[in-house]
């Protein structure tokens, strides 16, 4: 897996226009907490979007957080069921749970750029992870989720830092590895 190539692609694509990152960052965060969630995966996928226009040197748009919207039953249905897994893996002595966070964290890029469906989504996703070593995919998540919670702590403004640092990353990585149906 080639986490450093993609760590500085997410450099050089926030050096690009980190402004509207941020604002379309905020705009995804704002939503995802007034809908309690709802809108998580529409609003994540959304500002993906605009990592990925800036990485190919196109104009992205605060609408851009809104271009799944179309999709939002199945990214809402999607987010049902793996938070379901993630849930039971957590009660499971948390590993699992962070195992099966792991396995999906692509499915609702590949639901909304994709266009697969839910369970194929997940499949892929689970594909993706396993044929591009999973022990690294699982250290990363692990050290983005720690990151979020350590900055999350300090509040809001954490929150604006690490959300746009935990979907480009995985959106450009996304980008490297995914698979082919």
């Amino acid at each position: 897996m080639e986490i450093k190539a993609v760590v500085d692609e997410f450099v050089e694509v926030v050096k690009k226009d980190a402004v509207t990152i941020l604002i379309c960052s905020l705009i995804g965060i704002v939503v995802t907490g007034i809908s309690l969630g709802i809108l998580g995966y529409v609003a994540m996928t959304g500002v993906g979007l605009v990592f990925l226009k800036l990485k190919r040197d196109e104009k992205p748009d605060y609408k851009d957080v809104f271009a799944y919207i179309n999709k939002f039953l199945y990214l809402f249905l999607l987010a049902l069921i793996t938070g379901i897994l993630t849930a039971i893996g957590l009660i499971l002595l948390v590993i699992p749970g962070l195992i099966i966070i792991t396995l999906f964290v692509y499915s609702p890029f590949y639901l909304a750029y994709e266009e697969k469906g839910i369970i194929e989504s997940m499949k892929l996703s689970y594909k993706t992870v396993i044929n591009n070593n999973l022990l690294a995919h699982f250290l990363l998540v692990i050290i983005l989720l720690a990151i979020n919670f350590i900055v999350v702590s300090l509040g809001f403004i954490g929150t604006i830092i690490t959300y746009p640092l935990f979907v480009g990353i995985i959106v450009l990585l996304f980008e490297k590895i995914k698979q082919t149906a």
